[in-house]
C-alpha cells in the first residue's frame, strides 16, 4: 500500500484508510453486535474497535513513526505528524442501522497545519472526501 511520503502522499494514503475503514465497518453494519458504555457514558461496539484497529494496522506499516490518537485505545507513539481515528462518528445510529453515521479518518500534522478529514458513508456506499489547508 506504500504511497511514500508528504502531504499528498498522506492524503492518498488517509484515503486508502478511509476505505478500509469502510469495508471493515460495512462488515458490521445492520448486524448484532456486542456493545457496552464507556466511563463517559458514551456508546461502544465492536464495529468501533475493529475500524479502529484496522487503521491503527495500516498506520503502523505506512507510517510507524506517527503518532496515532484513537477515541477506543487512546494515544500511541509521538511523532510530528499525529492521526487522530475516530472508528464511528454516531454509534448508536451506526447500531440502529441508520445512514446518519460517518466513518471519520483524520491525520493531524501538528507542524505543517494542514487538516484533512475523510468522512467515509459506508452504507451509502459514499466517500465524500475532502481536503482543505487551515
Amino acid at each position: 500500500m506504500s504511497t511514500g511520503s508528504g502531504p499528498q502522499a498522506d492524503l492518498e494514503l488517509a484515503h486508502l484508510l478511509a476505505d478500509a475503514a469502510g469495508v471493515v465497518s460495512l462488515g458490521h453494519f445492520q448486524r448484532e453486535l456486542r456493545r457496552w458504555r464507556k466511563a463517559d457514558g458514551s456508546l461502544a461496539t465492536e464495529a468501533d474497535l475493529a475500524v479502529e484497529d484496522e487503521v491503527r494496522g495500516r498506520l503502523g506499516v505506512e507510517r510507524p513513526g506517527d503518532a496515532v490518537l484513537g477515541e477506543e485505545r487512546g494515544q500511541t507513539g509521538s511523532g510530528y505528524r499525529r492521526w487522530i481515528i475516530d472508528g464511528i462518528d454516531g454509534t448508536a445510529d451506526f447500531v440502529a442501522g441508520s445512514p446518519h453515521c460517518e466513518i471519520p479518518d483524520a491525520p493531524q500534522m501538528l507542524d505543517i497545519v494542514f487538516k484533512r478529514g475523510l468522512p467515509v458513508r459506508p452504507e451509502l456506499r459514499s466517500l465524500p472526501w475532502s481536503a482543505s489547508r487551515i
